[in-house]
């Protein structure tokens, strides 16, 4: 639980290529240390035998503090439509795959993590219940093609919801988004 927490703080603190400002002028992100500093995307140390299938320890970029407006201008001077008042209807799919950038190794690193606690979990639960070395040896070789099948079909798992949430144009279900989205495109 306390890692979903954490993971969730990352994901809206750091997890934007860019922070936005609000109304009052500060950015949306005002919690994150200034532009050029880092931070890890993994919290647990791997274990030997889940190298293959570990996401790798990933230091990612803190969100931008400066030059949103510019960015989102170049972006629609360079997908304006033919006609004018219109714009290209891959504009907001543009942003939001520049924005959305760090979701893959922010969300890998937390899977990563998961796995790794709870393959340290198991160990450690067997090696409490399992006095005999050998009898536990064997039950976490038992154990462990499985185990790895699970772990690779979570990070599978992962890259889909990635892959769906990322790729091709942004939906919401917002009506206010939607309704405004409207009006300026009948607004000549």
């Amino acid at each position: 639980m306390t890692r979903m927490k954490s993971f969730s703080d990352e994901m809206a603190k750091y997890g934007e290529a860019f922070a936005f400002k609000t109304k009052d002028g500060d950015t949306s992100n005002n919690k994150a240390p200034r532009s050029g500093q880092v931070f890890e995307c993994r919290k647990e140390e791997d274990v030997a035998e889940l190298i293959e299938i570990l996401h790798p320890q990933t230091s990612m970029q803190f969100p931008k503090r400066e030059g949103i407006i510019d960015w989102i201008q170049e972006i629609f001077t360079s997908n304006r439509g033919f006609e004018l008042g219109t714009f290209n209807a891959s504009l907001l799919a543009t942003c939001m795959k520049k924005q959305c950038s760090k979701w893959e190794d922010i969300s890998m690193g937390f899977m990563s993590n998961v796995i790794v606690m709870v393959h340290e979990f198991i160990t450690s639960a067997l090696k409490a219940v399992c006095t005999d070395p050998n009898i536990r040896e064997t039950l976490i070789n038992r154990l462990s093609d499985e185990l790895i099948k699970r772990y690779q079909k979570s990070i599978a798992n992962t890259q889909f919801i990635l892959e769906v949430e990322c790729s091709d144009m942004p939906m919401t279900h917002n009506h206010y988004f939607n309704d405004n989205l409207q009006k300026r495109r009948a607004c000549p």
